[in-house]
Protein backbone atom coordinates (compact mmCIF):
# COMPACT_ATOMS: atom_id res chain seq x y z
CA UNK A 1 0.00 0.00 0.00
CA UNK A 2 1.21 3.52 -0.87
CA UNK A 3 0.54 6.71 1.06
CA UNK A 4 0.70 10.00 -0.81
CA UNK A 5 -1.27 12.57 -2.84
CA UNK A 6 -2.38 10.76 -6.00
CA UNK A 7 -2.96 14.03 -7.86
CA UNK A 8 0.77 14.79 -7.56
CA UNK A 9 1.91 11.51 -9.10
CA UNK A 10 4.10 12.25 -12.12
CA UNK A 11 4.00 16.01 -11.48
CA UNK A 12 6.49 18.57 -10.22
CA UNK A 13 4.59 18.66 -6.95
CA UNK A 14 5.29 14.97 -6.39
CA UNK A 15 8.88 15.95 -5.63
CA UNK A 16 7.77 18.33 -2.90
CA UNK A 17 5.80 15.82 -0.81
CA UNK A 18 7.24 14.54 2.44
CA UNK A 19 5.79 11.87 4.68
CA UNK A 20 4.94 9.46 1.86
CA UNK A 21 5.48 5.74 2.51
CA UNK A 22 4.98 2.30 1.02
CA UNK A 23 4.22 -0.84 3.00
CA UNK A 24 5.06 -4.24 1.59
CA UNK A 25 7.10 -7.38 2.29
CA UNK A 26 6.46 -6.77 5.97
CA UNK A 27 8.22 -3.39 6.06
CA UNK A 28 7.26 0.25 5.63
CA UNK A 29 9.70 2.35 3.63
CA UNK A 30 9.98 6.02 2.75
CA UNK A 31 9.21 7.07 -0.81
CA UNK A 32 9.64 10.10 -3.05
CA UNK A 33 11.36 13.11 -1.52
CA UNK A 34 11.94 11.38 1.83
CA UNK A 35 13.58 8.46 0.03
CA UNK A 36 16.03 10.79 -1.71
CA UNK A 37 16.85 12.51 1.58
CA UNK A 38 17.25 9.20 3.40
CA UNK A 39 19.60 7.87 0.72
CA UNK A 40 21.94 10.77 1.48
CA UNK A 41 22.68 12.16 -1.98
CA UNK A 42 23.66 15.82 -2.28
CA UNK A 43 22.33 16.54 -5.79
CA UNK A 44 19.52 15.40 -8.08
CA UNK A 45 19.76 15.54 -11.87
CA UNK A 46 16.36 15.95 -13.52
CA UNK A 47 15.75 14.74 -17.06
CA UNK A 48 14.61 17.59 -19.34
CA UNK A 49 11.90 19.71 -17.73
CA UNK A 50 11.68 22.39 -20.43
CA UNK A 51 8.81 22.23 -22.96
CA UNK A 52 9.29 19.18 -25.19
CA UNK A 53 7.40 17.47 -27.98
CA UNK A 54 5.45 14.21 -28.29
CA UNK A 55 3.39 14.78 -25.13
CA UNK A 56 0.24 16.86 -25.59
CA UNK A 57 0.04 18.60 -22.23
CA UNK A 58 -3.51 19.81 -22.89
CA UNK A 59 -4.76 16.30 -23.66
CA UNK A 60 -2.98 14.99 -20.56
CA UNK A 61 -4.91 17.52 -18.47
CA UNK A 62 -8.30 16.99 -20.11
CA UNK A 63 -8.31 13.24 -20.67
CA UNK A 64 -7.36 10.92 -17.76
CA UNK A 65 -7.12 8.02 -20.21
CA UNK A 66 -4.87 9.81 -22.70
CA UNK A 67 -2.33 7.15 -23.66
CA UNK A 68 0.79 9.14 -24.57
CA UNK A 69 1.69 10.66 -21.20
CA UNK A 70 5.38 9.90 -20.84
CA UNK A 71 8.54 10.94 -22.65
CA UNK A 72 12.10 11.42 -21.46
CA UNK A 73 11.95 14.93 -22.96
CA UNK A 74 14.84 14.95 -25.41
CA UNK A 75 12.88 16.61 -28.25
CA UNK A 76 12.95 20.27 -27.16
CA UNK A 77 10.29 22.68 -28.42
CA UNK A 78 10.57 25.82 -26.26
CA UNK A 79 13.92 25.84 -24.50
CA UNK A 80 13.07 28.51 -21.93
CA UNK A 81 9.59 27.32 -20.93
CA UNK A 82 8.74 24.62 -18.40
CA UNK A 83 6.97 21.46 -19.60
CA UNK A 84 3.25 21.78 -18.89
CA UNK A 85 2.47 18.08 -18.49
CA UNK A 86 4.42 18.17 -15.20
CA UNK A 87 2.15 20.95 -13.85
CA UNK A 88 -1.16 20.35 -12.09
CA UNK A 89 -2.67 23.00 -14.39
CA UNK A 90 -1.01 23.51 -17.80
CA UNK A 91 -3.55 26.21 -18.80
CA UNK A 92 -1.98 28.85 -16.55
CA UNK A 93 1.72 29.49 -17.12
CA UNK A 94 2.16 30.82 -13.61
CA UNK A 95 1.27 27.43 -12.13
CA UNK A 96 4.11 25.50 -13.74
CA UNK A 97 6.57 28.22 -12.73
CA UNK A 98 5.41 28.31 -9.13
CA UNK A 99 5.29 24.52 -8.82
CA UNK A 100 8.78 23.99 -10.22
CA UNK A 101 10.13 26.64 -7.87
CA UNK A 102 8.53 24.71 -5.02
CA UNK A 103 10.54 21.67 -6.17
CA UNK A 104 13.76 23.69 -6.04
CA UNK A 105 12.90 25.02 -2.58
CA UNK A 106 11.91 21.60 -1.21
CA UNK A 107 15.25 20.11 -2.29
CA UNK A 108 17.34 23.12 -1.27
CA UNK A 109 15.78 23.10 2.20
CA UNK A 110 17.20 19.60 2.54
CA UNK A 111 20.68 20.60 1.26
CA UNK A 112 20.15 18.86 -2.08
CA UNK A 113 21.25 20.71 -5.19
CA UNK A 114 19.25 20.53 -8.45
CA UNK A 115 20.87 19.85 -11.82
CA UNK A 116 19.01 20.39 -15.09
CA UNK A 117 19.49 18.15 -18.12
CA UNK A 118 19.79 20.51 -21.10
CA UNK A 119 19.45 19.57 -24.78
CA UNK A 120 20.84 22.39 -26.91
CA UNK A 121 22.44 20.01 -29.41
CA UNK A 122 19.28 19.63 -31.50
CA UNK A 123 15.71 20.88 -31.84
CA UNK A 124 12.64 18.69 -31.70
CA UNK A 125 11.64 19.70 -35.20
CA UNK A 126 13.83 20.49 -38.21
CA UNK A 127 12.33 22.41 -41.14
CA UNK A 128 9.28 23.40 -39.06
CA UNK A 129 11.30 24.47 -36.01
CA UNK A 130 11.16 28.06 -34.81
CA UNK A 131 14.91 28.39 -35.37
CA UNK A 132 14.69 27.38 -39.04
CA UNK A 133 11.71 29.66 -39.58
CA UNK A 134 13.63 32.66 -38.20
CA UNK A 135 16.74 32.24 -40.39
CA UNK A 136 16.59 29.13 -42.59
CA UNK A 137 19.87 27.19 -42.54
CA UNK A 138 21.59 29.31 -39.90
CA UNK A 139 20.85 27.74 -36.51
CA UNK A 140 21.26 24.16 -37.76
CA UNK A 141 24.28 22.57 -39.39
CA UNK A 142 23.55 21.47 -42.95
CA UNK A 143 25.05 18.84 -45.22
CA UNK A 144 26.84 19.81 -48.48
CA UNK A 145 23.59 19.12 -50.35
CA UNK A 146 21.56 21.40 -48.10
CA UNK A 147 19.92 18.80 -45.88
CA UNK A 148 19.95 18.76 -42.09
CA UNK A 149 23.08 17.20 -40.64
CA UNK A 150 22.04 14.55 -38.10
CA UNK A 151 24.82 14.31 -35.52
CA UNK A 152 22.20 13.94 -32.81
CA UNK A 153 20.57 10.88 -34.36
CA UNK A 154 17.18 12.59 -33.97
CA UNK A 155 17.00 14.54 -37.23
CA UNK A 156 19.24 17.59 -36.90
CA UNK A 157 21.96 19.33 -34.91
CA UNK A 158 22.33 22.92 -33.73
CA UNK A 159 25.28 25.07 -34.86
CA UNK A 160 26.64 26.23 -31.48
CA UNK A 161 29.71 27.76 -33.14
CA UNK A 162 27.56 30.43 -34.84
CA UNK A 163 27.36 33.63 -32.84
CA UNK A 164 23.59 33.89 -32.44
CA UNK A 165 23.14 30.21 -31.53
CA UNK A 166 25.99 30.57 -29.03
CA UNK A 167 24.30 33.69 -27.62
CA UNK A 168 21.00 31.84 -27.38
CA UNK A 169 22.58 29.04 -25.35
CA UNK A 170 24.39 31.44 -23.01
CA UNK A 171 21.31 33.62 -22.49
CA UNK A 172 19.10 30.58 -21.94
CA UNK A 173 21.42 29.08 -19.32
CA UNK A 174 21.78 32.42 -17.57
CA UNK A 175 17.97 32.58 -17.34
CA UNK A 176 17.65 29.07 -15.87
CA UNK A 177 20.50 29.63 -13.42
CA UNK A 178 19.22 32.97 -12.12
CA UNK A 179 15.43 32.61 -12.33
CA UNK A 180 15.32 29.09 -10.86
CA UNK A 181 18.56 29.04 -8.84
CA UNK A 182 19.74 25.79 -10.43
CA UNK A 183 23.00 24.29 -9.25
CA UNK A 184 24.18 22.52 -12.38
CA UNK A 185 23.65 21.62 -16.02
CA UNK A 186 24.12 18.26 -17.73
CA UNK A 187 24.66 18.62 -21.49
CA UNK A 188 23.13 16.05 -23.78
CA UNK A 189 25.52 14.94 -26.59
CA UNK A 190 28.03 17.61 -25.56
CA UNK A 191 30.44 16.67 -28.35
CA UNK A 192 28.06 18.37 -30.81
CA UNK A 193 28.93 21.69 -29.16
CA UNK A 194 32.17 23.55 -29.75
CA UNK A 195 34.84 24.17 -27.13
CA UNK A 196 34.61 27.96 -27.29
CA UNK A 197 30.87 27.96 -26.60
CA UNK A 198 31.28 25.63 -23.63
CA UNK A 199 34.08 27.78 -22.21
CA UNK A 200 31.98 30.93 -22.55
CA UNK A 201 29.11 29.14 -20.79
CA UNK A 202 31.45 28.17 -17.95
CA UNK A 203 32.70 31.75 -17.63
CA UNK A 204 29.15 33.14 -17.55
CA UNK A 205 28.07 30.64 -14.86
CA UNK A 206 31.21 31.38 -12.83
CA UNK A 207 30.08 35.00 -12.61
CA UNK A 208 26.74 33.81 -11.17
CA UNK A 209 28.02 31.03 -8.90
CA UNK A 210 31.33 29.19 -9.43
CA UNK A 211 29.94 26.11 -7.63
CA UNK A 212 27.44 25.48 -10.46
CA UNK A 213 28.49 22.13 -11.93
CA UNK A 214 28.74 21.64 -15.71
CA UNK A 215 29.21 18.23 -17.32
CA UNK A 216 27.98 16.28 -20.30
CA UNK A 217 28.12 13.32 -22.63
CA UNK A 218 31.49 13.49 -24.44
CA UNK A 219 30.05 11.87 -27.57
CA UNK A 220 27.44 12.46 -30.29
CA UNK A 221 24.67 10.39 -31.85
CA UNK A 222 25.87 10.32 -35.46
CA UNK A 223 28.35 12.14 -37.69
CA UNK A 224 28.83 15.89 -37.83
CA UNK A 225 30.55 18.48 -40.03
CA UNK A 226 31.84 20.18 -36.86
CA UNK A 227 35.66 19.90 -37.08
CA UNK A 228 37.26 17.39 -34.70
CA UNK A 229 39.61 19.98 -33.23
CA UNK A 230 36.76 22.11 -31.83
CA UNK A 231 34.33 19.41 -30.66
CA UNK A 232 33.56 19.45 -26.93
CA UNK A 233 34.29 15.74 -26.60
CA UNK A 234 36.90 13.47 -25.08
CA UNK A 235 39.79 14.61 -27.24
CA UNK A 236 39.33 18.26 -26.31
CA UNK A 237 38.18 18.00 -22.69
CA UNK A 238 41.61 19.23 -21.58
CA UNK A 239 40.78 22.59 -23.22
CA UNK A 240 37.65 23.07 -21.09
CA UNK A 241 38.42 24.05 -17.51
CA UNK A 242 35.64 23.32 -15.03
CA UNK A 243 33.62 21.12 -17.40
CA UNK A 244 33.20 17.41 -16.70
CA UNK A 245 32.29 14.35 -18.75
CA UNK A 246 30.83 10.90 -18.16
CA UNK A 247 33.41 8.11 -17.80
CA UNK A 248 32.22 5.36 -20.14
CA UNK A 249 35.60 3.61 -19.88
CA UNK A 250 35.03 2.45 -16.29
CA UNK A 251 31.27 2.09 -16.85
CA UNK A 252 31.67 -0.66 -19.45
CA UNK A 253 34.59 -2.32 -17.66
CA UNK A 254 32.54 -2.83 -14.50
CA UNK A 255 29.49 -4.56 -15.99
CA UNK A 256 30.03 -4.96 -19.74
CA UNK A 257 29.36 -2.89 -22.85
CA UNK A 258 26.09 -0.95 -23.10
CA UNK A 259 25.98 -1.92 -26.79
CA UNK A 260 26.29 -5.70 -26.31
CA UNK A 261 23.49 -6.88 -24.03
CA UNK A 262 25.01 -10.21 -23.01
CA UNK A 263 28.63 -9.00 -22.63
CA UNK A 264 29.91 -9.47 -19.09
CA UNK A 265 32.16 -7.07 -17.22
CA UNK A 266 34.58 -7.34 -14.33
CA UNK A 267 31.96 -7.93 -11.61
CA UNK A 268 30.56 -10.87 -13.61
CA UNK A 269 34.02 -12.42 -13.87
CA UNK A 270 35.02 -11.24 -17.35
CA UNK A 271 38.39 -10.01 -16.22
CA UNK A 272 41.42 -8.99 -18.22
CA UNK A 273 44.35 -6.66 -17.82
CA UNK A 274 42.39 -4.01 -19.72
CA UNK A 275 39.23 -4.22 -17.57
CA UNK A 276 41.36 -3.97 -14.43
CA UNK A 277 43.14 -0.93 -15.87
CA UNK A 278 39.84 0.64 -16.91
CA UNK A 279 38.46 0.24 -13.38
CA UNK A 280 41.67 1.66 -11.89
CA UNK A 281 41.19 4.65 -14.19
CA UNK A 282 37.86 5.39 -12.51
CA UNK A 283 39.25 4.72 -9.02
CA UNK A 284 41.91 7.35 -9.73
CA UNK A 285 39.30 9.88 -10.86
CA UNK A 286 40.46 9.87 -14.47
CA UNK A 287 43.94 11.24 -13.79
CA UNK A 288 47.19 9.96 -15.27
CA UNK A 289 49.04 7.51 -13.04
CA UNK A 290 52.14 5.29 -13.39
CA UNK A 291 50.00 2.17 -12.93
CA UNK A 292 47.89 2.97 -16.01
CA UNK A 293 49.54 1.63 -19.15
CA UNK A 294 46.62 0.43 -21.31
CA UNK A 295 44.05 3.20 -20.85
CA UNK A 296 43.93 6.50 -22.70
CA UNK A 297 43.79 9.07 -19.90
CA UNK A 298 41.59 11.95 -21.05
CA UNK A 299 39.80 13.44 -18.03
CA UNK A 300 43.08 14.35 -16.26
CA UNK A 301 41.20 16.09 -13.42
CA UNK A 302 39.02 14.35 -10.79
CA UNK A 303 36.57 17.26 -10.84
CA UNK A 304 35.94 16.53 -14.53
CA UNK A 305 35.36 12.80 -14.07
CA UNK A 306 31.74 11.64 -13.72
CA UNK A 307 32.04 8.01 -12.60
CA UNK A 308 28.96 5.86 -13.11
CA UNK A 309 27.72 2.37 -14.01
CA UNK A 310 24.27 3.13 -15.42
CA UNK A 311 22.08 6.10 -16.36
CA UNK A 312 18.64 6.47 -17.95
CA UNK A 313 20.03 5.29 -21.30
CA UNK A 314 20.45 1.57 -22.00
CA UNK A 315 19.58 -1.22 -19.56
CA UNK A 316 19.31 -0.70 -15.83
CA UNK A 317 22.08 -2.36 -13.81
CA UNK A 318 19.75 -5.13 -12.60
CA UNK A 319 18.55 -5.85 -16.14
CA UNK A 320 22.11 -5.85 -17.50
CA UNK A 321 23.17 -8.37 -14.85
CA UNK A 322 20.22 -10.60 -15.71
CA UNK A 323 20.96 -10.34 -19.45
CA UNK A 324 24.53 -11.51 -18.80
CA UNK A 325 23.30 -14.71 -17.15
CA UNK A 326 23.36 -13.70 -13.49
CA UNK A 327 20.57 -15.42 -11.55
CA UNK A 328 18.07 -13.36 -9.57
CA UNK A 329 19.52 -14.56 -6.28
CA UNK A 330 23.07 -13.62 -7.32
CA UNK A 331 22.24 -10.12 -8.55
CA UNK A 332 22.32 -8.55 -5.07
CA UNK A 333 26.08 -8.73 -4.38
CA UNK A 334 26.88 -7.59 -7.94
CA UNK A 335 24.35 -4.76 -7.70
CA UNK A 336 26.08 -3.60 -4.53
CA UNK A 337 29.64 -4.09 -5.73
CA UNK A 338 29.17 -2.26 -9.04
CA UNK A 339 28.47 1.02 -7.28
CA UNK A 340 30.72 0.25 -4.30
CA UNK A 341 33.49 0.68 -6.88
CA UNK A 342 32.01 4.03 -7.95
CA UNK A 343 31.43 5.32 -4.42
CA UNK A 344 35.00 4.54 -3.32
CA UNK A 345 36.55 6.20 -6.38
CA UNK A 346 37.92 9.70 -6.82
CA UNK A 347 35.90 12.05 -9.01
CA UNK A 348 32.15 12.68 -9.01
CA UNK A 349 29.87 9.73 -8.22
CA UNK A 350 26.69 9.41 -10.28
CA UNK A 351 23.87 6.94 -9.52
CA UNK A 352 20.93 6.04 -11.74
CA UNK A 353 17.67 6.65 -9.86
CA UNK A 354 16.37 3.35 -8.51
CA UNK A 355 19.66 1.47 -8.72
CA UNK A 356 19.59 1.36 -4.92
CA UNK A 357 16.41 -0.76 -5.04
CA UNK A 358 17.22 -3.04 -7.99
CA UNK A 359 15.29 -1.01 -10.56
CA UNK A 360 14.15 -3.01 -13.56
CA UNK A 361 12.47 -2.05 -16.84
CA UNK A 362 10.64 -5.22 -17.88
CA UNK A 363 8.81 -5.47 -21.21
CA UNK A 364 5.22 -6.77 -21.17
CA UNK A 365 6.06 -9.82 -23.28
CA UNK A 366 9.38 -10.64 -21.63
CA UNK A 367 12.86 -9.19 -21.76
CA UNK A 368 13.97 -5.73 -20.70
CA UNK A 369 13.55 -2.27 -22.23
CA UNK A 370 16.89 -0.61 -23.01
CA UNK A 371 15.47 2.50 -24.71
CA UNK A 372 12.41 3.50 -22.70
CA UNK A 373 12.21 7.12 -23.87
CA UNK A 374 8.48 6.87 -24.55
CA UNK A 375 7.58 3.64 -22.77
CA UNK A 376 4.70 3.68 -20.26
CA UNK A 377 4.84 3.91 -16.49
CA UNK A 378 4.77 0.12 -16.25
CA UNK A 379 8.33 0.22 -17.63
CA UNK A 380 9.75 3.52 -16.36
CA UNK A 381 8.20 3.72 -12.92
CA UNK A 382 10.15 3.66 -9.69
CA UNK A 383 8.58 0.71 -7.89
CA UNK A 384 8.56 1.20 -4.15
CA UNK A 385 7.65 -2.44 -3.62
CA UNK A 386 11.17 -3.24 -4.82
CA UNK A 387 12.59 -0.96 -2.15
CA UNK A 388 10.62 -2.93 0.44
CA UNK A 389 11.72 -6.22 -1.12
CA UNK A 390 15.38 -5.23 -1.46
CA UNK A 391 15.65 -2.90 1.53
CA UNK A 392 19.02 -4.45 2.38
CA UNK A 393 20.39 -3.18 -0.94
CA UNK A 394 19.02 0.31 -0.25
CA UNK A 395 20.55 0.32 3.23
CA UNK A 396 23.92 -0.78 1.80
CA UNK A 397 23.91 2.03 -0.77
CA UNK A 398 22.94 4.46 1.98
CA UNK A 399 25.90 3.27 4.09
CA UNK A 400 28.33 3.58 1.17
CA UNK A 401 27.21 7.16 0.56
CA UNK A 402 27.60 7.96 4.26
CA UNK A 403 31.10 6.46 4.27
CA UNK A 404 32.05 8.54 1.23
CA UNK A 405 30.78 11.71 2.91
CA UNK A 406 32.39 10.88 6.27
CA UNK A 407 35.79 10.33 4.64
CA UNK A 408 35.45 13.01 1.99
CA UNK A 409 39.09 14.02 2.35
CA UNK A 410 40.03 10.48 1.22
CA UNK A 411 37.44 9.76 -1.48
CA UNK A 412 37.02 13.26 -2.96
CA UNK A 413 40.56 14.51 -3.49
CA UNK A 414 40.40 17.55 -5.77
CA UNK A 415 43.96 17.62 -7.11
CA UNK A 416 45.51 15.18 -9.59
CA UNK A 417 48.99 15.40 -8.05
CA UNK A 418 47.56 14.72 -4.59
CA UNK A 419 45.79 11.63 -5.93
CA UNK A 420 49.07 10.36 -7.36
CA UNK A 421 50.74 11.02 -4.00
CA UNK A 422 48.08 9.47 -1.76
CA UNK A 423 46.46 6.62 -3.74
CA UNK A 424 48.59 3.46 -4.06
CA UNK A 425 47.52 0.14 -5.59
CA UNK A 426 48.44 -2.96 -3.60
CA UNK A 427 49.46 -6.38 -4.83
CA UNK A 428 46.70 -8.95 -4.36
CA UNK A 429 46.70 -12.74 -4.55
CA UNK A 430 44.85 -12.53 -7.89
CA UNK A 431 45.90 -9.58 -9.98
CA UNK A 432 42.96 -9.80 -12.41
CA UNK A 433 40.20 -10.80 -10.00
CA UNK A 434 41.00 -8.50 -7.06
CA UNK A 435 41.82 -4.79 -6.94
CA UNK A 436 43.12 -3.23 -3.72
CA UNK A 437 44.44 0.23 -2.95
CA UNK A 438 45.55 2.35 -0.04
CA UNK A 439 44.59 5.98 0.46
CA UNK A 440 47.02 7.75 2.75
CA UNK A 441 45.52 10.07 5.33
CA UNK A 442 46.53 13.66 5.84
CA UNK A 443 48.02 14.73 9.18
CA UNK A 444 46.22 13.01 12.08
CA UNK A 445 43.92 11.22 9.65
CA UNK A 446 43.60 7.45 9.21
CA UNK A 447 44.85 5.37 6.34
CA UNK A 448 42.07 3.71 4.32
CA UNK A 449 42.38 0.45 2.38
CA UNK A 450 39.75 -0.63 -0.14
CA UNK A 451 39.58 -4.03 -1.81
CA UNK A 452 37.20 -5.26 -4.51
CA UNK A 453 37.15 -8.99 -5.26
CA UNK A 454 35.40 -10.23 -8.40
CA UNK A 455 35.51 -14.02 -8.76
CA UNK A 456 38.99 -15.13 -7.71
CA UNK A 457 40.07 -18.76 -8.05
CA UNK A 458 39.02 -20.69 -5.00
CA UNK A 459 36.49 -18.00 -4.12
CA UNK A 460 38.87 -16.00 -1.89
CA UNK A 461 41.38 -13.25 -2.63
CA UNK A 462 43.84 -11.72 -0.19
CA UNK A 463 46.00 -8.67 0.34
CA UNK A 464 48.68 -7.86 2.91
CA UNK A 465 47.78 -4.87 5.09
CA UNK A 466 50.27 -2.31 6.32
CA UNK A 467 52.48 -3.97 8.94
CA UNK A 468 51.85 -2.90 12.50
CA UNK A 469 48.48 -1.33 11.80
CA UNK A 470 44.96 -2.50 12.63
CA UNK A 471 41.81 -1.45 10.85
CA UNK A 472 38.08 -1.15 11.41
CA UNK A 473 36.21 -3.14 8.76
CA UNK A 474 33.25 -1.01 7.62
CA UNK A 475 31.85 -3.28 4.88
CA UNK A 476 31.96 -7.03 4.25
CA UNK A 477 29.77 -9.28 2.04
CA UNK A 478 26.18 -8.28 2.92
CA UNK A 479 27.08 -6.46 6.14
CA UNK A 480 28.13 -2.91 6.91
CA UNK A 481 28.70 -0.81 10.02
CA UNK A 482 30.17 2.67 10.08
CA UNK A 483 31.51 2.00 13.57
CA UNK A 484 33.22 -1.17 12.36
CA UNK A 485 32.09 -4.78 11.99
CA UNK A 486 35.36 -6.08 13.41
CA UNK A 487 39.05 -5.22 13.69
CA UNK A 488 41.52 -6.75 11.22
CA UNK A 489 45.28 -6.69 10.72
CA UNK A 490 47.94 -8.66 8.89
CA UNK A 491 46.23 -10.30 5.91
CA UNK A 492 42.77 -9.44 4.58
CA UNK A 493 40.77 -12.24 2.94
CA UNK A 494 37.87 -11.25 0.67
CA UNK A 495 35.30 -13.61 -0.95
CA UNK A 496 33.59 -13.40 -4.34
CA UNK A 497 31.87 -10.16 -5.38
CA UNK A 498 32.68 -8.40 -2.15
CA UNK A 499 34.02 -4.91 -1.59
CA UNK A 500 35.72 -4.17 1.72
CA UNK A 501 36.50 -0.76 3.21
CA UNK A 502 39.03 -0.63 6.04
CA UNK A 503 39.78 2.44 8.15
CA UNK A 504 42.95 2.53 10.24
CA UNK A 505 42.38 2.47 13.98
CA UNK A 506 44.20 5.43 15.47
CA UNK A 507 45.16 5.98 19.08
CA UNK A 508 44.17 9.06 20.99
CA UNK A 509 46.53 12.02 20.66
CA UNK A 510 46.74 14.55 23.49
CA UNK A 511 48.45 17.93 23.15
CA UNK A 512 50.09 19.01 26.43
CA UNK A 513 51.69 22.39 26.97
CA UNK A 514 55.26 22.23 28.30
CA UNK A 515 54.29 24.40 31.27
CA UNK A 516 51.75 21.74 32.32
CA UNK A 517 54.26 18.87 32.38
CA UNK A 518 55.16 17.81 35.91
CA UNK A 519 58.14 15.61 36.61
CA UNK A 520 58.07 13.82 39.95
Amino acid sequence: SWRGNESYRGKFMGLTQSGTTFTGSGVTVSTGLDHIVELGVNAVQLLPIFDFGYVDEIQVALNPNYPNVFNWGYMPMHFNTLEGSYATNPFDGRVRIQEFKQVIMALHERDIRVIMDVVYNHSGESETSNFHKIVPGYYHRLTPTGGFSNGSGTGNEMASERSMMRKFMIDSLEFWATEYNLSGFRFDLMELHDVETMNQIRAMLDDIDPTIIVYGEPWMGGTSPLPNNVRAGKQNLYQMEGIGAFNDVTRDAIKGSVFIANERGWVQGNTSQYTVQAIKYGILGGVSHPSLTQVNEWHLDPNKTINYVTAHDNNTLYDKLRLTGISISNTVPLQIQSNAIILTSQGVSFLHAGVEMMRSKPLPNGGFDHNSYESPDSVNQLRWDRKAQYNNVFEYYKALIEIRKTYQSHFSINDADEIRDRVHFLETSDALQAIAYRIDGLENQPEIIVMHASRPQGGIASVELTAGKSYKMLTYVDDFNLDGIETVSGTLFVPNNTSVILVEEMGAYVSIKESEVRIA
